[in-house]
């Protein structure tokens, strides 16, 4: 196969998987009425599908590959990062309440924090998550996947005195009407 068929083969395939993404997305995301933020099953899903067949790649280049053992190392990092989006869908979670929200991420742990805690929201555009930063130095990104943004972020725009650009109103407000930005864009 040559360079070029093989580049516009990985193309046409990355286009149909996004679009398969984007589609279970959109359709989870219509039909959730949970009282917590969390991933769509989309994420484990890509997670799996992932993380599963390179991690039985890097065992395979461990026993057949010989003094290459390098490659085994390239599938692991693969494997690796298949596994980080399933521990995500796993761990982060998000719940609201009248007074505040908890949170339990990755990244920050868990903590919980009270609607007049949030002291800035920022959008950050490359990352596609709404970056909170709390009253006592604690940061707490919210990915613009989770299932119940909208809720959430009405509940900042009504509850919390956050100061904010005009950018990230924008999407606050976007979000808070079920529209939230694209994560492919």
């Amino acid at each position: 196969m040559t360079n070029g068929l093989m580049w516009a083969v990985w193309g046409a395939l990355m286009v149909l998987v996004l679009g398969a993404v984007s589609r279970a997305w959109s359709r989870e995301a219509a039909g959730w009425t949970g009282g917590e933020l969390r991933h769509p099953r989309v994420i484990l899903i890509v997670g799996l599908v992932t993380g599963v067949p390179f991690l039985l790649g890097g065992v395979a280049a461990l026993i057949f590959a010989g003094p290459d053992r390098w490659v085994a190392l390239i599938f692991f990092s693969f494997a690796a990062l298949g596994g980080y989006l399933a521990w995500e869908y796993v761990a982060v979670r998000y719940s609201i309440n009248d007074d505040g929200f908890t949170y339990r991420t990755l990244a920050a742990g868990r903590g919980t924090a009270r609607w007049s805690d949030v002291k800035a929201v920022r959008w950050s555009p490359s990352a596609k998550w709404l970056r909170l930063e709390l009253a006592d130095g604690r940061v707490v990104r919210i990915s613009v996947l989770m299932l119940g943004l909208d809720r959430f972020t009405s509940a900042i725009l009504t509850r919390a005195t956050a100061e904010s650009d005009a950018a990230t109103r924008t999407v606050l407000e976007a979000c808070a009407r079920g529209q939230p930005p694209s994560p492919w864009d």
